[in-house]
């Protein structure tokens, strides 16, 4: 099952509080936490949760915390931290994953690909897409623990004429690799 979530932020968020939208036709609905202001005046996204109200007759496990029972559970969710995800593909840099970021009043396209429930309150998902702008983040999940994506593989690319190209970081990577190779290439050959 695929699903379609459409936000925009409307106001400065207040850090790391987490702001609820609406819920789809499918009774999913996202929480999403903004970090604070970046030097560019946008707004890094630090999180996307996807949450389905669980029914009030659902039976839901105890589990003892380190603080006593942990509270109620109200909800299935799954937990997309874009800063907290250990990932592979041009989305990660030496110093720490690129988040994706928006502007006051920018919406924002969510698209998740076959978003799947199933006996636990935990959600799972094949792959997401967040689309900003010309801006594409698909992130793969290739590990989940309980509620939450640990590992993935993340691609950011950019729209070009309705087409989406990987970003110019790594196409500059790979033709300085060309270029490396053909220079090691003609070395060799004299």
């Amino acid at each position: 099952m695929s699903d379609t979530f459409k936000f925009t932020l409307d106001s400065a968020p207040d850090p790391y509080t987490p702001v609820s939208y609406s819920p789809n036709p499918n009774g999913f609905y996202l929480s999403v936490t903004y970090y604070k202001k970046g030097y560019n005046g946008m707004y890094p996204i630090g999180e996307i949760s996807i949450h389905k109200s669980l029914d009030e007759n659902t039976v839901v496990p105890s589990a003892m915390g380190a603080a006593g029972p942990r509270g109620t559970i109200s909800s299935k969710s799954l937990q997309i931290n874009y800063y907290h995800i250990h990932m592979s593909g041009n989305c990660k840099k030496p110093f720490g994953n690129i988040l994706p970021q928006i502007n006051i009043g920018q919406e924002v396209v969510f698209m998740v690909n076959n978003l799947t429930e199933d006996e636990s309150t935990d959600l799972k998902i094949e792959s997401c897409s967040l689309i900003i702008g010309k801006t594409k983040y698909t992130v793969t999940p290739t590990r989940f623990v309980d509620n939450r994506i640990t590992d993935a593989t993340c691609e950011m690319e950019e729209q070009h004429g309705g087409n989406y190209r990987k970003r110019k970081a790594t196409q500059k990577a790979r033709r300085n690799n060309r270029r490396n190779n053909r220079r090691h290439l003609s070395r060799r050959c004299k």
